[in-house]
């Protein structure tokens, strides 16, 4: 998957170094993480969409990160965050009361965690 994943970015070469580095170094989530901090660290210079951040931030087990990027499309009323209601990869936020409050801001119903 991480193959298929540094593949996606045909024309960027730096984010396929960095994410095989990550993972020949630190492993699987570390290169789900890196993906995460070079599309963080452009967001000033190039479009960034909040919300595939905060994914490959969640998939990394990065919650700080996750929220902090869900809010950031929050503020900027990106309409791709009602994903975040179903994406399996917010599954890890379900029960933080920071999410569910997010939700709640959104006007979505509140996440019941089984």
């Amino acid at each position: 998957a991480l193959d298929d994943l540094a593949r996606s970015w045909p024309d960027d070469p730096e984010l396929r170094r960095r994410v095989e580095r990550a993972r020949n170094d630190l492993g699987p989530e570390a290169a789900v993480e890196a993906v995460a901090d070079y599309l963080a660290a452009g967001a000033d210079s190039r479009p960034v969409d909040e919300i595939y951040t905060s994914i490959y931030y969640a998939l990394a087990g990065n919650t700080e990160q996750a929220l902090f990027w869900l809010e950031r499309a929050f503020e900027l009323r990106r309409p791709n965050l009602l994903h975040a209601t179903v994406h399996p990869a917010f599954d890890l936020l379900r029960e933080d009361p920071r999410f569910q409050d997010l939700l709640r801001r959104i006007g979505l119903p509140e996440v019941v965690v089984s």
